[in-house]
């Protein structure tokens, strides 16, 4: 079975929530796949009108990357600053956030890359402070306690969902995205 087949039989089961343009005629380029967290995230209903504001912009921020929108993205973890997605540290679990940083407060979506260009969005965390409407973080330093368990969240989740595939790692900007890229 490929690993195109499984994801659609998770989307199928409602396990995974594919990311649709909020404008019909824009392209499906990079598909993303939600985690019902992060899709709850994105299509609310939300507790107060900044939390709807910000969070529709994490929406046009994952849709940047649906859209195939050339992303500034850092294979180096600790460098990516305003990348706006980032390989985590250790490489070789192959985790990366998506980063919407503004406004502020920041909000990252950590996941995974199934095959190239098909990422699956699983763990949503705040940056810098607390937020009512998001369960994990602050995640503070980049060698935090909380940066570690959210990582580790994002590999269980892989596990969880394709037991029977490894997600692509590797140190090579072209193993993630086919094109439209800007490394940084």
């Amino acid at each position: 079975m490929s690993i195109e087949a499984w994801i659609n039989g998770l989307v199928d089961g409602d396990r995974l929530f594919p990311l649709k343009p909020v404008f019909d005629g824009d392209p499906i380029r990079r598909p993303m796949f939600m985690s019902r967290e992060v899709r709850d995230l994105v299509e609310g209903p939300w507790g107060s009108a900044a939390a709807a504001r910000r969070c529709n912009q994490l929406r046009a921020d994952l849709e940047a990357f649906v859209v195939g929108a050339e992303l500034s993205i850092c294979i180096r973890p600790h460098e990516a600053h305003d990348a706006q997605m980032g390989l985590l540290s250790p490489v070789r679990d192959g985790v990366w956030d998506v980063r919407s940083q503004h406004p502020r407060p920041g909000i990252r979506v950590l996941g995974q890359f199934a095959q190239r260009d098909w990422f699956l969005a699983m763990v949503p965390a705040s940056r810098s402070r607390k937020l009512d409407y998001i369960l994990r973080g602050p995640l503070d330093d980049g060698g935090s306690q909380a940066w570690s368990d959210a990582i580790s969240d994002t590999r269980r989740m892989w596990q969880s969902l394709c037991p029977i595939f490894v997600p692509i790692v590797g140190d090579d900007a072209r193993d993630y995205f086919s094109d439209r890229y800007n490394p940084i």
